[in-house]
């Protein structure tokens, strides 16, 4: 089974470093340079703290095993968009990539609330609810990643913190705080421990894969 796992994670790695070189005809509105994030490879104590967490553990390997079905076509959908491939795996943390993930707010593969799913063009009536649709969440969801990147000048520890607690109050506490610096932010635990989780995982990943 270990084998398996990291001849699985190899492959990943080499897929998603693939996907994303080809340039599309559509540039992006936010800056290229600052799209080559060092993000995924910052060290930071916090980041540290999760990579302990998930060494004790299996649960990077279970996580993958989940992922497995959905990233061609995740990965097909933010090629279009022309989003660092890192973010093909943020259900990791979202839903752990289950599309059937609920909870009293939040809802399908990418977590959706209602307002911001029906901003992006998902439908949710008494008859259907496409928070579910995991095809269609994904589209709604580099639709969204997209906006988000713009507004913060592609700096992706703040569009990951946004997608998380919601630009607004992200935007407010940047600006109470007088910062950009996701670091330096003394928002929600939650939000505060979002992006060194996955940033955790992504170099778990990576590490395994070696």
């Amino acid at each position: 089974m270990k084998v398996f796992y990291i001849l699985s994670l190899t492959l990943l790695i080499i897929s998603l470093e693939g996907c994303f070189n080809k340039k599309e005809a559509v540039k992006p509105k936010f800056s290229q340079s600052v799209n080559n994030s060092s993000l995924w490879y910052k060290k930071h104590y916090r980041i540290s703290e999760y990579k302990r967490k998930y060494h004790t553990g299996n649960e990077p390997e279970l996580m993958w095993q989940k992922a497995s079905p959905y990233l061609s076509y995740i990965r097909k959908v933010f090629k279009h968009y022309q989003l660092p491939k890192e973010l093909c795996l943020l259900p990791m943390i979202e839903s752990s990539f289950n599309p059937n993930a609920a909870n009293t707010r939040a809802a399908g593969l990418w977590q959706f609330i209602v307002p911001t799913a029906k901003e992006y063009g998902l439908k949710i009536n008494f008859f259907s609810d496409q928070r579910y649709d995991w095809k269609k969440s994904t589209v709604a969801a580099a639709e969204y990643l997209s906006k988000l990147a713009v507004r913060y000048n592609g700096d992706w520890a703040l569009v990951l913190a946004a997608y998380n607690m919601g630009p607004g109050a992200l935007s407010r506490a940047m600006t109470a705080q007088s910062t950009n610096d996701y670091w330096q932010l003394k928002i929600r635990s939650e939000t505060m421990n979002y992006v060194p989780k996955f940033v955790a995982l992504l170099q778990i990943i990576r590490e395994e894969a070696r």
